[in-house]
């Protein structure tokens, strides 16, 4: 299953950060075209997407994005271009950048999900023995 939660308050301070309704917007997007790019993987491994702003003084809030796996194992944080946000096409296409480091963690999900049911199925043919 894949969890999103996008949060317009800073972390430290609990503050609400000033975020313009169509920034929120498109990253309201780009968090639906995540959720569609990871749906056949999210549904065999949790999956959780994490959106987040941070103040930048003078201009539009910085877009962050990070994702985990369900073991916990978790990539730095990914900042998400603004620009990137345009359209659904350059949204996509910036996706992946995050999405190909959280290969590997999912790999690492596989791996040991086989070894487990290696190791079931060792103890189910030793104790029918």
């Amino acid at each position: 299953m894949l969890t999103t939660t996008i949060r317009t308050t800073d972390e430290a301070t609990g503050r609400e950060i000033p975020v313009p309704a169509d920034l929120l917007a498109r990253v309201s997007r780009a968090a639906d075209i995540l959720a569609e790019v990871l749906h056949k993987v999210a549904s065999k491994i949790d999956i959780n997407a994490r959106w987040w702003f941070e103040a930048v003084p003078g201009s539009e809030p910085a877009v962050l994005l990070g994702l985990s796996v369900e073991d916990g194992a978790c990539l730095k944080p990914f900042p998400y271009p603004r620009e990137a946000l345009r359209d659904d096409e350059s949204i996509r296409r910036e996706l992946w950048k995050p999405i190909n480091y959280l290969f590997p963690k999912l790999d690492e999900v596989v791996d040991r999900r086989f070894e487990s049911v290696r190791r079931g199925l060792e103890a189910l043919a030793t104790s029918e023995e």
